[in-house]
């Protein structure tokens, strides 16, 4: 697991190349020194800052969804996760079958713990994006370096992040029937995972507890309830866990 992560992070992080495609055309000399001033800074906030002038002088430059893929890399490289993971939805919102974009909004959305209804509808398109995009982009990408079977490795751990994300947002939803299936996907390809495995648990904690509490609750009055049984009553309700 190791390797494949290790083939997929230098994967994303070269590609693509801006100015690589020549179908696509500068609109002029001034578009052109933006782009090579951008290229050539090393400080990712004064890179940043060159960007966002590039960006908003030729907001529909042939090359947008490249400087925004750039974008997006400059703010991981200054660290900053929710700026990033706001730059990878308006990535995919310029190209839907953009694989870093849809494997950064996949794991931003979980790492950042945004639970808006908004986020994990995103993070749901972008799971089911990256499973569309991937058979595409992992035939067309493979190095001359990497084993058929480290390569296989690869897809499977990028394939593990869309399972992920589905599982988490359908465990926000209170969807557990989803969730499980999904965190069962992610824990068959890797069980060192802690975080699904901890969920996973706390899913199957909850279940237990519901159950136990709706059997006491069967002659049981409502009025007679405790708070924390009244929350299991609410839980179990929203969790659908009586079928």
């Amino acid at each position: 697991m190791k390797t494949s992560s290790f083939i997929l992070a230098a994967l994303l992080a070269t590609l693509p190349v801006i100015g690589q495609d020549h179908k696509n055309q500068w609109q002029g000399r001034e578009e052109f020194n933006l782009f090579d001033s951008a290229n050539k800074e090393q400080n990712p906030t004064t890179k940043l800052r060159i960007l966002n002038h590039w960006k908003l002088d030729y907001p529909n430059s042939d090359f947008k969804v490249d400087r925004q893929e750039t974008i997006m890399d400059t703010y991981k490289a200054l660290d900053n996760a929710d700026k990033m993971l706001n730059a990878a939805i308006e990535l995919i919102g310029l190209d839907k079958r953009n694989v870093k974009g849809l494997y950064w909004v996949c794991l931003l959305t979980v790492s950042t713990q945004d639970k808006s209804s908004e986020a994990l509808d995103i993070a749901d398109y972008a799971a089911n994006g990256l499973f569309a995009a991937i058979p595409g982009f992992f035939a067309a990408n493979k190095p001359s370096t990497t084993s058929d079977d480290d390569w296989k490795k690869t897809r499977t751990n990028m394939e593990i992040i869309g399972h992920r994300t589905l599982g988490w947002t359908a465990m926000q939803r209170g969807k557990i029937e989803i969730a499980e299936k999904e965190f069962s996907t992610v824990l068959q390809n890797n069980l060192n995972d802690t975080d699904v495995s901890l969920w996973e648990h706390k899913i199957q904690a909850t279940i237990a507890e519901c159950h136990d509490v709706y059997k006491k609750t069967i002659d049981k009055k409502t009025s007679d309830l405790t708070v924390r049984e009244e929350e299991l009553i609410h839980s179990c309700k929203a969790l659908e866990v009586y079928n």
